[in-house]
């Protein structure tokens, strides 16, 4: 038996030198036997306007209908089950449509892109680390200018450049990644540890030399979505296809699917008639200083990477009633510090140990969502692909980025500041980059997107972010642990640090908020729950205080 493959989907994307490839890893199926049906039923059992027609149906029904009604019954029962398929579809009742769950396979998506793909909620994905992969030269999407060869030599010129870098910075900095790793577990400075040391070097010598890498590198990656995240990205990338590979991605996801389930483009119907959006249309015809909004906001935070929302009202006393009203309890018998202790404390609530996250269910620990906190952040491209991942917050950043300056606009890891060598080779070649990019600027045909796959993941991103406190618990109780990237570990603890100043009662409760902290507090064993790759710090020792910087 030949080996089987999965059907790639590539479609063309003129303007770039590399092409997308989408494949469809798993979708949702019945799990009634194949052979006791026709090809004709099995499709039907599993169309996704099918699944959607009897969930509409069932709303409105005494039994539950599933999609083997739709093959066993009347003619009369399709045609009621297409019918309500397509109204509920006009209509916007779109909770029918998801339902149906796919899984896609993608190679060849540039990071510029896969941000979009994170910017909502209902998606899961799992991509190629820059941290733990070594990366290639070959992996490059980059655009193609239209009838500007000069231009397009250029940016590869700069990409290559970017690159010949990143591989310089790596081998200059596994010596100083090696002692410092050393440093912290000098019980390995022998033989028998030998490969396990250079191999953490390597991986944190990659892990800040890829701030160099530009956002032209591409990835390959897991996403999983629901048929309604799929209708509403080709909703909006085909009415607006100013964007060339997300549209390549896009197309490629639904014929992928429609390979197995055609009623996907019924699904989706017509394309939606905008002649342009609100957002890019502000940006194209009331031109700003570039940089003015990015100093304004520089100045709101003060030196510091976030600055915590400080009129948010009286969260504490917003929880404790959260709590009560939960547990049904008035005022008089339970106090507003009780009640916080009782769903912050982990020696009263486990769930806050756990590392399943099962406090997103349990309801005493969803009362902490009744109460939100906002921020300003600034962070790199490379962090804020992390941020991406707390899905339960909502980001706000902006569109497009001007080229940047090198002294403002560039993250520099403390790796590589900690070291002259290091740091004089990170800025001359940030800084060549920076040329390269205006050069590409003033040239024909070059448009803003073009320029974006220009952008080193050091370039600073300046974003809002707001959420439930549960959400931001679980960002805290992650991103302090040392193991946590550099950035990610100073922003969570610096705001960690400001919630006294919004929430004294709450902010008590964080005073140990690595999940070492959490769970020595709580008595669970193993006090790490990282095993092998425990950070070699007691850090459950420690306060918020006296928590380390981050040097690997």
């Amino acid at each position: 038996m030949a080996k089987p493959e999965y059907p790639v989907i590539s479609p063309e994307i003129l303007y770039f030198s590399r092409k997308v490839e989408v494949r469809l890893l798993a979708r949702t199926l019945s799990p009634l036997p194949i052979d006791d049906f026709s090809e004709q039923e099995w499709a039907d059992l599993n169309a996704a306007a099918n699944i959607a027609g009897e969930a509409a149906k069932t709303c409105y029904s005494p039994h539950l209908l599933t999609p083997l009604d739709y093959v066993i019954k009347s003619d009369k029962h399709r045609e009621s089950v297409r019918e309500v398929s397509a109204t509920t579809r006009a209509s916007g009742h779109h909770s029918t449509r998801e339902h149906v769950h796919y899984v896609f396979g993608i190679k060849n998506l540039s990071r510029n892109i896969i941000y979009r793909l994170h910017s909502q909620p209902h998606h899961a994905t799992d991509q190629e680390s820059q941290r733990y992969v070594t990366m290639s030269g070959e992996g490059v999407v980059l655009p193609r200018i239209f009838d500007n060869r000069e231009a397009d030599h250029l940016i590869e010129t700069a990409a290559s450049e970017l690159f010949a870098g990143y591989e310089q910075l790596t081998s200059l900095l596994i010596p100083i990644a090696r002692e410092l790793y050393l440093k912290r577990f000098p019980g390995r400075r022998n033989a028998a540890w030998d490969t396990r040391v250079d191999g953490e070097a390597q991986k944190r010598a990659q892990e800040i030399a890829r701030y160099l890498l530009p956002l032209s590198m591409g990835a390959n990656l897991y996403h999983s979505i629901n048929e309604l995240t799929l209708i509403r990205m080709a909703k909006m990338i085909f009415a607006d296809p100013r964007d060339p590979e997300m549209y390549a991605l896009v197309k490629g996801m639904i014929d992928a699917v429609a390979l197995y389930d055609p009623t996907i483009r019924e699904e989706i119907g017509e394309n939606l008639r905008i002649s342009t959006t609100p957002d890019y249309d502000f940006a194209l015809f009331h031109p700003t200083d570039p940089y003015a909004a990015a100093d304004e906001f520089d100045t709101y935070l003060a030196g510091q990477p976030i600055h915590l929302d400080e009129d948010l009202g009286n969260l504490d006393h917003r929880l404790a009633e959260a709590v009560r009203l939960t547990v049904g309890a008035s005022e008089s018998k339970l106090s507003d510090l009780a009640a916080i202790d009782l769903v912050l404390n982990p020696t009263k609530n486990p769930f806050l140990a756990s590392v399943n996250g099962e406090m997103v269910i349990h309801q005493l620990s969803r009362s902490l969502n009744q109460v939100n906190l906002s921020a300003n952040i600034t962070l790199s491209h490379v962090i804020d692909s992390q941020l991406q991942r707390h899905r339960a917050l909502n980001h706000t950043r902006p569109l497009h980025l001007p080229i940047p300056r090198l002294e403002q606009d560039i993250v520099i890891p403390r790796l590589i500041a900690g070291n002259e060598q290091a740091l004089e080779l990170y800025l001359s070649i940030q800084a060549r980059n920076i040329v390269f990019m205006h050069e590409i600027a003033a040239m024909r045909n070059v448009e803003e997107n073009d320029l974006s796959y220009l952008h080193t993941n050091a370039t600073r991103i300046r974003k809002r972010i707001n959420g439930p406190l549960g959400a931001f618990h679980h960002l805290l109780r992650l991103r302090t642990c040392l193991n946590a990237q550099e950035e990610n570990y100073n922003l969570a603890v610096a705001l960690v640090k400001q919630l006294p100043g919004v929430s004294p009662l709450i902010a008590a409760h964080f005073n140990k908020p690595a999940p070492c902290g959490i769970r020595v507090r709580s008595h669970t064993m193993p006090l790490c729950p990282e095993g092998d790759h425990f950070c070699g710090i007691p850090v459950w020792n420690r306060t918020i205080e006296e928590y380390p910087e981050r040097d690997i």
